[in-house]
């Protein structure tokens, strides 16, 4: 599947909306004219998810979509975003999350779950050098993942170029309850947009504005010149 989001209004037979509904807009494309734009309060949520490429045989997919920040939390400690969601088939399995967390120096990128049977956690993205990089703004961004259950992996890529410490795997220690492994559930469904979380203390800034464009959902890896 992709969605370059080019028409006059999203298909509501391949997307329906998650909390608030974005918009189409035509200030800024990664490629063409227009993308998905999402606004949303310090702890607001606005993206669109998937209706019905799932379930998959082949027991995984990958992810592709350029994304453009115009900011990100700088406060509070901890404070973290989402951009991409994946929920199981059933309600017991918890979300599997592609998003973000500042870390009291920079926004860093990062990969976790939340609830399910693994807990709500975020590992924080160390690369290069086991140092990691602040999340660039004001830029179009090529993030793509890899969310595959049959194995109980994950897999992160920016611009291009895959970040193994955002690489899960039922072996890779996790933030939320460690002792239990790292399992995905069966996938129903993904969303793409922007979640912001407040944990409980004001955000800075108090509102947020991104776009997303050519989401592409396949079961080969996709790439970004696609």
């Amino acid at each position: 599947m992709c969605e370059s989001f080019e028409a006059d209004e999203l298909d509501s037979s391949v997307w329906a909306t998650k909390i608030m509904r974005p918009t189409l807009d035509d200030a800024r494309a990664a490629r063409g004219a227009k993308s998905l734009y999402v606004h949303t309060g310090a702890t607001g949520a606005a993206g669109i998810e998937t209706k019905k490429i799932f379930p998959r045989p082949e027991g995984h997919y990958y992810g592709r979509m350029f994304v453009y920040f115009d900011a990100l939390p700088t406060a509070p400690q901890w404070a973290h975003w989402t951009i991409v969601g994946a929920n199981p088939t059933s309600g017991s399995g918890g979300e599997i999350r592609v998003g973000g967390q500042q870390d009291d120096k920079i926004e860093r990128f990062g990969v976790g779950t939340d609830q399910g049977p693994t807990g709500d956690w975020t590992n924080l993205d160390k690369d290069p050098d086991g140092k990691g990089k602040p999340v660039p703004l004001k830029q179009w961004l090529c993030v793509e993942w890899l969310h595959d259950w049959a194995n109980d992996v994950t897999r992160f890529y920016l611009d291009g170029v895959e970040h193994p410490s955002l690489a899960t795997t039922k072996d890779v220690e996790h933030l939320g309850n460690s002792d239990v492994p790292y399992e995905i559930p069966e996938l129903g469904s993904v969303w793409v947009g922007f979640w912001n979380y407040d944990q409980g203390k004001p955000v800075t800034p108090s509102e947020f504005d991104i776009w997303i464009d050519e989401v592409a959902l396949d079961d080969e890896r996709i790439g970004c010149d696609r």
